[in-house]
């Protein structure tokens, strides 16, 4: 039913109020796909969105952050708080994401991880808020999420205990809450998601959490789909000479003609 399903342990970094939940991220960059009316609007104010899961539209992505951890767990508050999140990814060429989001208005953000980690902690240490990076878990298909939250399960007529239940339900913590946060149907392991969470020590009402962030600093590269329009590249081409970016940072893209010929193959003996 499952390849793998396990809590995942939440640790210090070298930065203070960031820490890494499972396996740490070793990769140099992430990059993140955000829609241009948005970028616009987090470059003029200089941050950068987060929102609460909640949000999200897919049922899965967001079914362990509306749970009801009370009535039966008895959790504590602690365990489960009230957090945002921040999507990103460690995959530089992903053709079902660029088939997704060339279609519309979308820019792909090349990060500078580190120098974004250090700009997380220097938030975390002016409001309050501690912030999570995390590598998505693709190791278990879309039947298990819908009956994890179950001790027992029928299965083939017979009652049997549902793999990972005890692990991440019993002594249930922060831990185990943000690793249920991180659990990705199999079927998507393409993404290559790293996700980032902010829980603020105190609750918050807002549905989304705008986090200052010096962009000129950690943007390496913008690419956006070689469709774009005229308007909307000269648009975004003045943006970022107003910030001080360099707009050399700025490249049209398409995944299916990138550096390669287009002409016709002559096979050699």
């Amino acid at each position: 039913m499952t390849k793998t399903i396990y809590k995942q342990k939440s640790q210090k970094t070298r930065l203070r109020g960031v820490r890494s939940i499972g396996s740490p991220n070793q990769k140099r960059f992430i990059y993140r796909y955000m829609p241009i009316d948005i970028l616009y609007q987090c470059l003029s104010n200089n941050n950068i969105r987060f929102v609460q899961p909640s949000t999200w539209k897919d049922q899965f992505e967001k079914r362990f952050y509306e749970a009801d951890y009370v009535t039966k767990l008895h959790a504590s508050s602690d365990t489960h708080p009230k957090l945002y999140a921040l999507c990103t990814t460690i995959a530089k060429d992903c053709e079902p994401s660029w088939q997704m989001y060339s279609k519309s208005s979308m820019v792909q953000i090349k990060i500078n991880r580190k120098k974004f980690l250090q700009l997380l902690s220097k938030y975390s240490a002016s409001h309050n808020i501690y912030f999570y990076e995390g590598l998505a878990n693709y190791g278990i298909k879309a039947e298990h999420i819908s009956i994890l939250h179950e001790p027992i399960c029928l299965r083939d007529g017979k009652p049997c205990k549902v793999k990972g239940h005890d692990l991440l339900f019993n002594n249930f913590d922060l831990d185990s809450y943000l690793s249920l946060l991180l659990l990705k149907r199999s079927a998507f392991s393409y993404e290559q998601e790293v996700r980032y969470f902010a829980i603020p020590k105190t609750e918050m009402s807002d549905s989304e959490l705008y986090v200052d962030i010096s962009w000129i600093d950690i943007i390496e590269e913008i690419r956006v789909s070689k469709s774009i329009s005229v308007f909307e590249w000269d648009s975004l081409t003045n943006t970022l000479r107003n910030k001080g970016i360099n707009i050399n940072k700025l490249i049209k893209y398409d995944i299916y003609q990138d550096n390669i010929s287009t002409e016709k193959l002559v096979i050699e003996p």
